[in-house]
């Protein structure tokens, strides 16, 4: 039970990441809440695609691991309780935020839906990395 209300939290929190990042990226000359330029539509697509990065990026690590025959609607179902694909939407969407808020990029670019992808496919190698200097600084 706690492990579903757990799921449910961790992809509820990823959408909200995602419009936050719009929300507090966004300016008046931009995007706002309440005018014709809503950033909810755009930040959703955008949770949208890096939710499929996320998924096809767990889907591609845990694919190359196998060495026999693959039934991909096995696959594909087994993502969703592999620790790549929860670590990856727990962390993710703070890296987007981050590159984001860093960048000062408008998020309506089509740039951002690249990135949020690439973000999404590739953010095990970046944590992979990121883990590897800590242990080496350590």
């Amino acid at each position: 039970m706690f492990a579903k209300v757990f799921k449910v939290l961790a992809v509820l929190g990823f959408f909200i990441v995602i419009v936050g990042t719009y929300h507090y990226s966004g300016t008046a000359t931009q995007l706002n809440w309440w005018g014709p330029q809503s950033p909810v539509p755009s930040a959703l697509l955008a949770a949208i695609v890096m939710f499929c990065g996320i998924f096809f990026g767990s889907l591609f690590r845990q694919i190359r691991r196998r060495t026999a025959k693959i039934n991909i609607l096995t696959e594909c179902s087994d993502v969703f309780t592999s620790a790549s694909f929860w670590t990856a939407l727990c962390v993710s969407p703070l890296v987007f935020f981050s590159i984001i808020a860093a960048s000062g990029d408008n998020p309506e670019n089509s740039s951002t839906f690249l990135l949020a992808f690439q973000n999404g496919f590739f953010c095990e190698a970046v944590f992979k990395e990121l883990f590897a200097q800590r242990l080496r600084d350590g």
